[in-house]
């Protein structure tokens, strides 16, 4: 008898058009949980904590390395498995158009 592939209930997370403030984040992973959810795919865009690239359009809003870690681990503690979806050159608006990036256009 084949074994079940368990279900994957996921939910697509877009960092990109929406910032919420990282005290959320604990509510914002029960309440997924409580719904069943297992996989978060989050497209970070420039929320992502970078150690040495500057790409955020607003500095202010992008995630500190401390603020990721918890992210994950709280993720984890959840049973919530994080896929990260950062966008290729091809698809970085946000960074192509700015003229510190223009020439990887």
């Amino acid at each position: 008898m084949a074994s079940k592939k368990p279900l994957i209930i996921g939910v697509h997370l877009d960092l990109k058009g929406m910032m919420f403030k990282p005290s959320y984040i604990p509510a914002m992973l029960a309440d997924l949980a409580g719904q069943g959810v297992n996989a978060l795919l989050v497209e970070y865009e420039d929320a992502f904590p970078f150690k040495s690239l500057d790409i955020a359009h607003d500095p202010a809003t992008a995630w500190s390395r401390s603020t990721h870690r918890r992210f994950l681990a709280l993720a984890e503690e959840h049973g919530i498995e994080v896929i990260p979806l950062q966008q290729c050159l091809g698809h970085l608006e946000y960074v192509l158009g700015w003229d510190r990036y223009r020439k990887l256009a």
